[in-house]
Order: structure tokens, then sequence, then C-alpha cells
């Protein structure tokens, strides 16, 4: 069954087709390549609207939008403007879980005798009578706590009551059903966990005539930021990651706390062991659907989420809930003087280049002071995106960077100074790029990228070592989740920043990089394989930091 649902997922992968646009404001960030607009930078939200085009409001107080449409009408609409097409990068997100589905026998039996020569024409059609002809570029959104509610369609001619079904629901990420396979011409399912699910019909009529259609949605959590008590925590959390990155004489607890952006997946803010370290913004009333601050992000009192455009960044994937405690979690973080800005710019296995630009802008006017980048992609950034990096370095906002996870196919780790990986490539001067070793595997993992570019070597775990960190919300009380990568070895660094700053929050971006690479412990084999062939040393660096 694993084999027939991984081709199925090949299937999805490579079936998608050209979205079509209409006139009007879009509201969610784009996940596949035919889905991507115009970056138009210079351009007010009214300005879009009024130009008839559709668009999407990327970030209103820096003029940034996306555009929907040819480029002759897009240049035609914003004449001087600076237009560019926009991008996609891969998130260096955790490995997808197995499929639950376990009974073959039944599907195996259900489809055989299915003729090779036929096929039914199917398609499913939801609650809200919209239907599904191409499930890559019409991903619907719910959440959680919703029902799915959906129907098979047919598009050769009418559907025989002889017609038999099979429904088999997949990718769940970490929710637990009683149920995976149903029967029946309609389907529903109350979704109580979040995450990307999909499921597939297989049909079958009375001349063993066969089709399969899928249908993939994401479901979210617009659960607002509450009070959590620490009380159900376990207290045996595996932290060896800690120890290896040089923390053997404890945290702090000091005055000044440090506001990190994590710009990733979003953040389980309501985690018991994060809650205490998330970001308020005070100046923001939740709830009362009014920009109080004027920043034009509406209600963005626990961040914002740039992908759905709403003020819930809740994490549906688990990776930025993972890197968040890594950095300030109450077991599994670097620091206790962090306070974490959650900033979704993906739901899945893409970021888009315009979100990407103004997720950037909106983290460094939250003051924050350090942006967690666990993401990167071989094409080389937009304007937009150089504009909101530059705009960081302006204000003195350090970029800690993943320097990526190896060959996309084969693993391997590669050499960034002949592939280049973006943002880490850039090697700016405001930027701490970060390679990735685990207990058994130095002075790198196997998959760990390097280069001149490299910074600083920090914990990372393989497939035996991995780190424990938070989980996003589930139904199964499980509440931290091993992940590995050089995703996880950028917020370790990320948190001892943080460290440092707290000492004093003076320090430039520059002062802060140094007194990290100068206390880091020197390693020989790293010699060639990054810029200053040093592995983190916490302790060294926080106690460099106060001496000065």
């Amino acid at each position: 069954m694993r084999g027939t649902l991984k081709i199925l997922n090949i299937a999805l992968l490579t079936a998608a087709m050209t979205a079509c646009t209409v006139n009007k404001e879009v509201k969610t960030a784009p996940s596949t390549k035919e889905s991507l607009g115009f970056i138009v930078t210079g351009v007010s939200t009214k300005e879009a609207k009024d130009s008839g085009l559709s668009y999407r409001t990327v970030n209103e107080r820096h003029k940034l939008v996306e555009v929907y449409s040819t480029k002759e009408k897009v240049t035609k609409a914003f004449p001087g403007a600076k237009i560019e097409k926009n991008q996609l990068y891969q998130h260096n997100q955790a490995e997808a879980p197995d499929e639950p589905v376990n009974e073959s026998a039944k599907i195996q039996s259900f489809i055989k005798g299915c003729k090779e020569d036929q096929s039914l024409s199917l398609h499913i059609k939801n609650k809200d009578e919209n239907v599904i002809k191409d499930p890559i570029s019409q991903v619907t959104t719910s959440n959680m706590g919703d029902s799915l509610e959906l129907e098979v369609i047919q598009l050769d001619g009418e559907i025989s009551t002889e017609t038999e079904y099979l429904w088999f629901l997949t990718n769940v990420g970490m929710t637990v059903y009683d149920q995976y396979l149903y029967e029946g011409k309609s389907f529903s399912l109350e979704l109580t966990g979040v995450g990307q699910y999909q499921v597939s019909v297989v049909a079958k009529d009375k001349n063993n005539v066969c089709g399969i259609s899928p249908y993939l949605h994401w479901v979210t959590s617009n659960a607002p930021i509450l009070e959590e008590s620490l009380d159900s925590l376990p207290s045996n959390l595996d932290t060896h990651h800690l120890e290896e990155a040089g923390l053997l004489d404890g945290k702090t607890d000091r005055t000044d706390k440090i506001i990190v952006a994590v710009l990733d997946s979003g953040v389980n803010y309501n985690h018991p062991g994060l809650n205490q370290s998330m970001y308020r913004n005070e100046e923001e009333i939740p709830g009362n659907e009014i920009d109080d601050d004027g920043n034009g992000f509406v209600d963005d009192y626990s961040g914002f989420d740039f992908i759905s455009k709403d003020p819930h960044p809740m994490d549906d994937i688990g990776h930025g809930s993972h890197v968040s405690g890594l950095i300030a979690g109450e077991e599994s973080g670097v620091t206790s003087n962090a306070l974490i800005l959650p900033v979704k710019v993906t739901s899945g296995s893409v970021v888009d280049s315009a979100s990407l630009a103004g997720a950037i802008l909106y983290a460094v006017d939250q003051g924050a002071k350090i942006i967690n980048l666990s993401l990167g992609g071989y094409g080389e950034p937009t304007a937009a995106e150089e504009m909101a990096y530059e705009y960081a370095k302006d204000n003195d906002v350090i970029l800690v960077v993943a320097s990526g996870n190896g060959h996309p196919v084969f693993g391997f780790g590669l050499n960034l100074d002949r592939k280049p990986i973006y943002p880490a490539s850039l090697g700016l001067e405001n930027m701490i790029v970060v390679s990735a070793s685990s207990k058994n595997s130095k002075p790198l993992t196997a998959y760990s990228n390097f280069g001149s570019v490299v910074d600083i070597v920090a914990p990372g775990g393989d497939s035996s070592d991995s780190l424990y960190s938070a989980a996003m919300v589930n139904n199964v009380d499980v509440y931290y989740i091993p992940m590995s990568g050089t995703s996880m070895a950028a917020p370790i660094v990320t948190g001892l920043a943080a460290e440092i700053l707290s000492v004093n929050s003076s320090l430039s971006p520059e002062e802060v990089k140094k007194i990290i690479v100068e206390s880091g412990t020197k390693d020989s084999l790293l010699v060639g394989l990054t810029k200053n062939a040093k592995h983190l040393n916490i302790d060294a660096a926080v106690k460099l930091a106060e001496e000065l």
C-alpha cells in the first residue's frame, strides 16, 4: 500500500495545471509555480486594487504586492514600478511522517479486476460546491475542528447506483484517527489535527471500470495565544544537544529579553514549553479586527501568517515549533532570554520570495533583533528579497541561516562555493551561516552543506542522534518530537546570539558574530570545509560577551 500511495503522491506533484485568476484580492500565498504572480515594489494596496488585476497585499507599509496577470499587463498597469517574477524556495522541513493506511489487503481486493484499458473520469466536490479539477493548484484549507465533507462526481456519464467507492485517508500529520478507510459515495471527517491531509477515492462500476481522484487539504489552527501551564511537561527530556553545543553552566535569567523572529511554518505558540517565551504585541488588541498599532497588519498580537494573511501563525507541519523550541523552549532551548516572534512563511514544502521579503520587513519593524531562517533554495534572491535583507542590515538585525541539507535526491552535503544556496550563499556581514554536526558525525554530518560562507558548526543531529524539541499541536498528547538537519543547527546558534545580546544589547551583528566565532572550539578536520573551522561553544561565547 505504501508503494501505491507514494506513486499517487508523485502523480499529484506532476499533475499541476495553470490556475486561472480572477479580478479580486487574493488572500493566500502561492504554493506552486503555476500560481506565482509578479512582485511589484513601490505600489500600494489601493493602487493594486484600482488596477483591476488580481493582487495580494504582502506588506502594505513597504508597498509590496504580488499581482497575477501577464507581465505586459502588469507593466502597463504600474509604469515605472519594480516588477519581477515571484519564485519558490524549498523549505527545509522534516521528513514527512509515514502514511497511516495499513489496510492494503482491503484496497487490493477492491481494485482487483479493474480494467486496464478503461477508466472512469472522477472529480471530487466539497461542501462549498467547489469541483476540484486540479488538486495541486486548488488546495483548500480549513480550521481544526471543522468538518471535511466530500462527494464524488463523474464527468463522463451518470454514476450508477451499483458503483462502489472506497475512500482512503493519508498524510494527516501528528493526528490519529480511528478509521482510515471509508465506503460510500460521500466522505465526512471531523478534523481533529493540523497539517496536510490527502483523501483519495477509488470508484468501481458494475463492469469493473475504475477511476481514482485525490483531494489535498490543509488544516490550520487559528486559535488565539493562551496562557499555558508547564505542569504537564515531561521532566526527562533528552537535551544532549545543549551539552554538545557547550551549554554546561546552565541557563541565565536576565532582564533584557531579545525578540527573535522565526520565519518558518508557524509556531505552536500555545505549547506549554513555549508559551511563556512568546512575543506579545502589547500595542495590538487581539480579536478586535482593528489595526491598533497602525503597522498594516490587523490583530497581530502574536505574530502574523503571510500564507493565509491572518494573525494566527500556528504551525501546521511542526518545523517552526521545533526550531523555536531549540531557541527558547523551557526544556529544549538554549536561552531563557528570548521572545519568539512567529512569522509564518510556509504551509508546506515551499516558500515564495514575495512572502519571505514581506515577512523580513515585518519582523524588523516589530523589533526583532535576530531572524532565524531555516530555509533556502537554488534560485538567486529577487530584488524584493535583497531590499529586505538590506533593510535588516540597516537596522542591525542578525540573520541566522541554515547552510542546507545537501543534494535534493542523494542527500550528501554540497559545497556551497560550487553550488550556491540562498540566502546562505549571500554571506552578508549581518548573517551567520550554520552547518551541522552530530554526536556520531564529526566534523560534519553527511547531509550538511559546507563551504567558505559557513561561519560556525552546531549540533544538528542525524538519523541515530536526533534533537528533541517542541511539537506542533496534536491530538495524541505528544509534546516533543525528534528532528535533525541544518534547520536544527541554526536555531541553536540563534539562541546563543539572543543570549549574547541579553548580556549587551548594544552589540552590532558583526560583533555578535565575532564573539560566536572567536569563542568556538577549533577543529582541524573542518579546515577547508568552513570559513573558521569552529564548533559552537555556548558557555565560552557567553563568558567572552560578559568580559567585553
